[in-house]
Parts: C-alpha cells; structure tokens; sequence
C-alpha cells in the first residue's frame, strides 16, 4: 500500500486532479507497470493511433481501444477538466492552438490526443518529478510544528517560523506542499509520528519516521 499512497499523494498535487481519478490511474496503470518510453504509455491506454497502410498510402487511423477502457475513459474525463483547471499549462495551450477552432467532432478528436500526452506527463512526474509544463500544483498549506520536553519549538515540517514583533510573537510561514490540513499527530512504539489530515484524498496518513541522531 505504501508506494501506492505515494504516488497518489503526488498526482492529487496537481490542480484537476481528485482522488478518484488518482486511485485510478495508481492502482490499474502507473504503480504495477514499468513502461520503458511514451508509446507503451499511450498503447495500453489504448489511446495510442492505429496505423493503416496502403501501397504508398500511409496514415494513422483512430485509436486503438487495445488497452484498459476504465483508463482511458478517466484519462478523457481529466483532459477536459485540465482544461479548465490548468487553462495555462503548455498541453492546454496546445490544445486550444491546434483544435479550439475546429468543430464538436475536432474538438472530441483533440480531447483524446489530449488524453494521451496528459497520461504521459503523468508518468514522467511520477518518475521523475518533473511537473507538466505550465501546470500549477494546489495549494497546500498544512504544517506541523514539533516541541521538545520543555514545549519550545524544535522542528516546523512544512514551514518556518517568522518573526512578527519585538515581544517575541511569530507566525508560521508555510514552504512547501507537504500537508494539506492537518488535524491530528499519533505515534508509534518506535517513535514514528502519522500526521493525519482533512480533505486528503482518500490516502494514508503521512508517516515521520523516528531517526536516531547517532546514525
């Protein structure tokens, strides 16, 4: 379950994604396939065009459908919400350029090409942490702050401590999309710390795992 949890946790990150549509992509395509280029992508998506050869006709057809259909249809529900949701991101960009002047048919046409790159950006974030170009993750603002045995501050996960006054007062500055809103802290017998958050797609809580300072 853990890698799981991980990658949902990433694509949930990016804006027009929900958990729904994260569980799915994880669970039935990313997390138990090892895909070597964007065309295995694309092919068992079944999104991946059908070439059709003639003599010296050669062209692409639609596409395949060869793939897993539960997939594909997300991945053609998330596209049009990528519009709207990421209107600024390059793949949203291409597409307005290349089918918001054609008509319905063009435009469901380009919906499905759409489909296909949003997948394989997909898998090059996932692998490699590179966000889809001009795509915005959400903003996330939750933070954890940590107390030693006297109650003074030891740790801020998330954020870092800022200065408002001379009396002393601080306010806590978030700095990465780490948590969305936590709620709660629990331990464990080995000291790890499970941070546990509202509106957090559906995932696990985020463990902080205990390390001994001698290490």
């Amino acid at each position: 379950q853990e890698p799981y949890g991980e990658q949902v946790r990433q694509l949930l990150r990016l804006r027009g994604i929900g958990p729904q549509s994260a569980w799915r992509f994880v669970t039935e395509f990313f997390s138990w396939r090892e895909f070597r280029n964007r065309r295995q992508v694309g092919a068992l998506a079944g999104l991946a065009p059908t070439p059709y050869r003639s003599g010296a006709e050669v062209h692409d057809l639609g596409i395949s459908k060869a793939g897993c259909a539960a997939v594909r249809g997300i991945a053609i529900e998330v596209a049009w919400g990528w519009l709207h949701f990421q209107p600024e991101s390059e793949l949203s960009r291409w597409y307005w350029r290349r089918f918001g002047q054609g008509s319905k048919r063009i435009r469901k046409m380009g919906i499905v090409a759409l489909a296909r790159r949003l997948l394989i950006a997909f898998w090059h974030y996932l692998q490699e942490g590179v966000i889809p170009a001009g795509a915005h993750l959400k903003a996330n603002t939750g933070f954890v702050i940590m107390l030693d045995a006297q109650n003074q501050v030891c740790a801020t996960l998330g954020g870092h401590m800022e200065p408002t006054g001379a009396d002393g007062s601080f306010r806590l500055v978030t700095d990465y999309s780490c948590f969305h809103h936590v709620h709660d802290v629990c331990a464990d017998a080995q000291g790890n710390i499970y941070a546990c958050e509202w509106n957090a797609g559906n995932i696990y809580p985020v463990k902080l795992q205990r390390i001994d300072p001698g290490q």
